[in-house]
């Protein structure tokens, strides 16, 4: 079951990166600009339709599904560089600086 669970989220995400780029190149469009959340919500919104369809009217259907993809685009984000940094979280208790085992005596011994 580990491997499914693995490779099954990557398989989607290839058939969803590659029906973007699909979906780019038919209507001019580079696939990176092609947005990975619309093109998901997309995908989701047709999916019953694809389904339950037959080959014949699938294959009038994809070339609306193609356009809808290709609309949403990434847009132009300026001034978006940010630096990294780790942050630590501030905990209400302090750090633990001996070893467990003294620090249970030293419990022990102020109860």
């Amino acid at each position: 079951m580990m491997p499914k669970e693995i490779w099954g989220p990557l398989l989607v995400y290839n058939l969803i990166r590659a029906t973007m780029a699909q979906a780019g190149l038919r209507h001019g469009v580079l696939p990176r600009q092609v947005c990975r959340q619309g093109a998901r919500q997309t995908l989701a919104a047709f999916g019953s339709a694809l389904a339950q369809a037959s080959s014949t009217r699938r294959e009038s259907v994809l070339p609306m599904v193609r356009t809808a993809l290709a609309s949403h685009r990434v847009e132009t984000r300026p001034d978006r560089d940010e630096l990294r940094a780790c942050q630590r979280r501030p905990k209400p208790y302090p750090l633990l600086r001996v070893p467990r085992q003294q620090a249970r005596a030293r419990l022990v011994q102020a109860a």
